[in-house]
């Protein structure tokens, strides 16, 4: 199946939702998994305004852009490697398809972390 990419219409990514693969539920998302795509997710905002989806769909732009080679600026293509890759959003924010990542719990740390207070997405 073909996977939709950038700007897409809410009822596009909202019937690639494997409802029976439910993968979590944060504040302010459910997360699912896809039909037919092991290696994918939809991050569905419950909330009126879809921030988490945006800001997520926003980080993942600008780490592309780091990784190209623009007017001589230091490109850091090692940044997609950390980022979970997305691929979709909807028109209102509502849908964000993206990479499926192993839980943190999945590898040994080898010491203490410390993440960014911001990053609550685990």
């Amino acid at each position: 199946m073909m996977m939709p990419s950038g700007l897409v219409e809410d009822q596009q990514l909202a019937d690639l939702i494997d409802f029976g693969d439910e993968v979590g539920k944060g504040t302010t998302r459910m997360v699912y998994g896809v039909k037919d795509a092991p290696d994918l997710v939809i991050k569905e905002s419950y909330l009126p305004f879809h921030h988490g989806n945006l800001v997520e769909w926003i980080v993942w732009r600008a780490v592309e852009r780091m990784a190209e080679d623009i007017i001589g600026n230091e490109k850091n293509p090692k940044l997609r490697e950390i980022f979970a890759q997305a691929w979709a959003i909807s028109n209102s924010g509502k849908f964000l398809l993206m990479e499926r990542l192993r839980p943190l719990g999945d590898f040994p740390l080898g010491g203490e972390r410390k993440f960014p207070d911001w990053l609550n997405d685990r």
